[in-house]
């Protein structure tokens, strides 16, 4: 009956054909298969990756020796860590003394002529003591210009600052001298009045460094011929001056040291 019967003849008839046509398939698929591995062979990729796999062991076994040496202390019992933290504040610390050094450098005024006459080469030598006791720092022939602090200053970011009318209170008291003074040696004191004497001997320079600063720029002076010394709150007393609070512009006579 299942013979006889053309719908189920017809079924089973294509399921043979299917399964030819899935076979020839399966065939092709193994013959390509068969090529690719052949060619993968030809060209030993198997061996390379496996040397591949092999260099990657060995570069990991390397690094983890490398890893574990460097751990290692040396002679003194530091790890390396420690040895680069310690390295890395020598270097800090250098570079925080180098700008030290570089920021004192600026303010220095290596100096020459009448500075150097008298023996002075940086603001280290040119102590307020021995300020004080050199007469050709206090003679009353020396030309000073006496500013009030109140006049001068204002507070900024960083401190007290010089503020407009106080630029043109420097600029005016310089002016009048004409332009004589430009190739003077000229000495900034700064003066702080009131407080501990630590206290008005930094608000003291501060003060005389921004006054010269001022003074270097606006007039184009040779920074070599200006000084700054901080006073505190008492003037040289050969001037007759018990106090004061703000800065005194020295233009200093040229004479030669006794």
């Amino acid at each position: 009956m299942l013979l006889r019967d053309e719908a189920v003849a017809g079924q089973i008839r294509g399921a043979v054909a299917n399964t030819v046509a899935a076979t020839a398939d399966l065939g092709e698929a193994t013959r390509k298969a068969d090529a690719l591995m052949a060619d993968l062979n030809s060209r030993q990729i198997p061996h390379k990756a496996g040397e591949l796999v092999d260099r990657l062991r060995d570069s990991a076994q390397n690094i983890l020796q490398i890893t574990s040496d460097i751990s290692k202390p040396d002679r003194a019992g530091m790890s390396a860590g420690a040895n680069i933290r310690a390295s890395l504040t020598n270097v800090t610390a250098a570079t925080a003394n180098l700008a030290d050094v570089t920021e004192a450098a600026k303010h220095n005024f290596l100096l020459r002529g009448f500075f150097n006459k008298r023996g002075y080469y940086s603001l280290a030598d040119m102590s307020p003591e021995r300020y004080r006791r050199d007469g050709a720092f206090t003679n009353r022939s020396n030309r000073r210009i006496w500013l009030s602090g109140s006049e001068l200053f204002e507070s900024g970011a960083n401190g007290e600052e010089l503020s407009e009318r106080g630029k043109a209170l420097v600029h005016a008291a310089l002016a009048q001298h004409g332009e004589s003074f430009a190739e003077s040696a000229i000495v900034i004191e700064g003066y702080a009045n009131g407080g501990i004497s630590a206290d008005e001997l930094r608000l003291s320079r501060s003060r005389a460094m921004v006054v010269r600063q001022y003074v270097q720029q606006r007039f184009e002076l040779d920074p070599k011929n200006l000084g700054v010394v901080p006073m505190k709150s008492a003037p040289p007393k050969e001037l007759g001056r018990a106090s004061w609070d703000g800065v005194c512009i020295v233009v200093l006579l040229e004479v030669e040291p006794k």
